[in-house]
């Protein structure tokens, strides 16, 4: 039998329509159901950013309940105490006469400098003068800085003091504290 002259028509337009169908499927329901399980992935992965957040919220709100009024109190006194300049230059030289005390060291001279401002922070400054042994300045500037107090060395002259002898140093030191942040 011989094949008649229109018959491919018909499986064309067969095929045709349920390729239409299909894009038409995948246009109407896989599209938008990918995008929507986009979004959904999206949500999920902020809710767990949020979610950590939350936790490490907890744990640090946790650790600050668990501690002491004399673990709260040792961390203030780190910073310089004092509502006004005066009250925190008074403290920054009381703190250097008591370290100066624990190391066996006479402060020649110690006076105030005009405070400066650091990383939105504010410094109290103070110029001290002192001879010692070098022992003595080596414990006193290394108590300065690995001390209790947040306090830091700006500049530092150390010259040998040939009056007092071969192991004496002439010691003039710049130091600043970081101010306790005051209540707005």
């Amino acid at each position: 039998m011989a094949a008649l002259p229109g018959s491919w028509v018909r499986p064309t337009v067969f095929l045709a329509a349920h390729t239409l169908v299909a894009l038409l499927l995948a246009l109407i329901v896989i599209v938008p159901s990918v995008g929507f399980l986009q979004d959904q992935r999206h949500r999920i992965e902020q809710s767990s950013l949020a979610l950590e957040r939350a936790n490490s919220a907890l744990s640090r709100n946790g650790a600050v309940a668990a501690l002491t009024p004399e673990q709260i109190a040792a961390a203030a006194n780190r910073y310089i105490q004092g509502d006004s300049e005066g009250l925190q230059n008074a403290d920054l030289l009381s703190r250097l006469h008591r370290a100066a005390q624990e190391q066996s060291v006479i402060l020649r001279s110690a006076t105030p400098l005009a405070p400066r401002e650091w990383n939105d922070r504010r410094l109290v400054g103070a110029r001290i003068e002192f001879t010692a042994s070098t022992e003595k300045v080596a414990r006193f500037i290394a108590g300065l800085e690995d001390g209790a107090a947040l306090l830091f060395i700006e500049q530092a002259s150390l010259s040998s003091d040939v009056d007092e002898g071969a192991d004496t140093l002439a010691v003039v030191i710049e130091i600043y504290g970081v101010a306790r942040w005051t209540e707005s």
